[in-house]
């Protein structure tokens, strides 16, 4: 799948330097004609990529969930979230699907949301939302519905906000727009 090099960029990069450094002082042999940046070790800096931002995922949401419930129901409900689904599958004997890649950008967007949202939201952090939402969007496209979510949050702290229904829809109507362009873009 192509949508997960958003989140294995950074590490496969970081490979690039460090094998551009070890041809350099002759410490790794030349790479073959068509095969740089496709040998062992690239392929398993972004199967690393996948299982990490999976694992930043679950940490994020043991973390909430230990805020809102406790050290025991966080700690087992972070246990079941990773070994009574498919998480555990995905993210270490499947990692090049997007599934593990997908389950953290989620995590990580829903509980972002959640916590710019309770206080008061800035356009610095309606951007970086955008931001995200985009990564999960083209991290896997079927993901773009979590972009309810902040819709939704939107909707029911309105009052406390001091929203008003015409801005929250003009917000809904945009962020719309983008999920079609994006939808398009992505094909």
């Amino acid at each position: 799948p192509v949508g997960p090099a958003v989140v294995w960029a950074p590490l496969y990069l970081l490979g690039t330097f460090f094998d551009w450094i070890g041809r350099t002082a002759s410490w790794v042999p030349a790479a073959k004609p068509g095969q740089l940046g496709l040998t062992g070790a690239y392929g398993r800096s972004a199967l690393l990529s996948s299982y990490l931002v999976a694992a930043v995922g679950l940490l994020a949401v043991h973390i909430r969930l230990r805020r809102e419930f406790g050290a025991a129901v966080a700690l087992a409900t972070s246990v079941l979230l990773f070994g009574a689904t498919s998480l555990a599958w995905y993210a270490i004997y499947e990692p090049a699907m997007s599934h593990a890649a997908s389950f953290g950008v989620v995590a990580i967007f829903i509980i972002v949301s959640d916590r710019w949202l309770a206080d008061r939201l800035t356009p610095a952090r309606a951007t970086m939302l955008g931001a995200l939402f985009s990564v999960v969007a083209l991290v896997r496209p079927q993901d773009a519905v979590v972009g309810g979510f902040p819709i939704a949050l939107l909707l029911q702290r309105s009052q406390r906000l001091a929203l008003t229904p015409s801005g929250i829809g003009r917000s809904a109507l945009w962020a719309a727009a983008l999920v079609l362009a994006l939808g398009r873009w992505v094909e």
